[in-house]
């Protein structure tokens, strides 16, 4: 049952990237000025930061 179920899963999952594919979005919008660095990139400059403050608090304690 569990291998039907994966198949399904990956069909599902096939189909919706091929309609991604098939219909693209009309174009982003240009970034904002004053934006030095990718959001993208600040979120995970941010996280990795929030990890790291978390690892030096289990450390001290």
């Amino acid at each position: 049952m569990k291998a039907r179920s994966y198949k399904i899963l990956i069909l599902l999952l096939l189909g919706v990237v091929l309609v991604a594919n098939a219909a693209p979005g009309p174009p982003p919008p240009p970034p904002p000025p004053g934006l030095p660095i990718d959001m993208g990139v600040g979120v995970l400059i941010l996280a990795a930061l929030g990890l790291g403050v978390v690892k030096l608090k289990k450390q001290t304690l």
